[in-house]
């Protein structure tokens, strides 16, 4: 078995300026990036990481558990490697999860949190498992077929339930992506009961700038939850972006793109970059 904190989780850099980091969710990879990457990289030195456990991505080490905390800690020994001290950081769903606790750990200069998770009841964590349990039995279903199931536009917007508003605009290659990331997640059962069992902490620790991004028609994590984390995140700003879902990335990657780099770089600093 690989050694997640030893294996690279890098995937794909490019871009120049300021480094951003950019960490996608469960049973995911990090192409869910890629409808923001050209924007994002005109102002930025974008990193995409692929979380372990995950499709096509490094294992956990043999005694480190498939945990939200196993995350947290490959993640923050990847920025160590790429000698990242303090990136801006955004992450979607539990993505942004990880990258809220990394920043309240001083390891952001800021942070972009797209849907995060963690902030649940214990009700609303058990019908989300249920509802990502039975997507993920459709998934894993279809996945043998997915050349094919990828041009079913049918077929993609029940798997995609949830995630993404319209899912027939999507590129057919990164939707049959998708459904072979989430079907075969190797560590997709443990990680889910950890995400689901339990809430993020240490969000009082967050003091660089946060943005909590939200989708209104997010099915899988209530739009409600932005109002959670702006008071738990001291001077958050929370951003709802109307018609998009889980996945905002995908569904309006215009505006996603342009709100974390504005955020991140806001136009004093840019006209610095510009200048030098």
């Amino acid at each position: 078995m690989v050694d997640a904190h030893a294996v690279p989780l890098l995937r794909h850099r490019a871009g120049s300026g300021e480094p951003l980091v950019l960490i996608h969710g469960v049973a995911s990879s990090w192409r869910d990036w890629k409808p923001v990457l050209p924007a994002l990289e005109r102002r930025f030195d974008v990193v995409a990481l692929a979380l372990p456990g995950h499709y096509e991505a490094p294992d956990f080490a043999p005694r480190v558990p498939a945990t939200v905390d196993g995350l947290i800690a490959a993640v923050a020994t990847e920025l160590d490697r790429l000698a990242l001290a303090r990136p801006h950081l955004a992450g979607n769903s539990l993505g942004g999860w990880i990258a809220l606790e990394l920043a309240a750990r001083g390891r952001a200069v800021t942070v972009s949190a797209l849907a995060p998770a963690g902030l649940a009841t214990a009700e609303e964590a058990r019908a989300m498992e249920r509802a990502v349990l039975r997507n993920h039995r459709l998934a894993r279903v279809v996945s043998a077929l997915s050349p094919i199931v990828a041009h079913s536009r049918l077929v993609a917007r029940m798997v995609l339930a949830g995630s993404v508003r319209d899912a027939s605009r999507i590129d057919p290659r990164e939707t049959a992506y998708k459904l072979n990331a989430f079907a075969r997640c190797p560590r997709f059962r443990e990680l889910l009961r950890d995400l689901c069992a339990r809430r993020v902490e240490h969000l009082a620790d967050v003091r660089c700038p946060a943005l909590v991004v939200w989708g209104d028609e997010d099915r899988r994590l209530p739009v409600a939850h932005a109002e959670r984390f702006a008071r738990a995140i001291p001077h958050a700003r929370v951003a709802i972006l109307p018609g998009a879902g889980h996945l905002p990335m995908w569904d309006d990657p215009a505006a996603v793109a342009e709100l974390i780099a504005d955020f991140a770089l806001p136009e004093p600093a840019r006209a610095q970059a510009v200048a030098r």
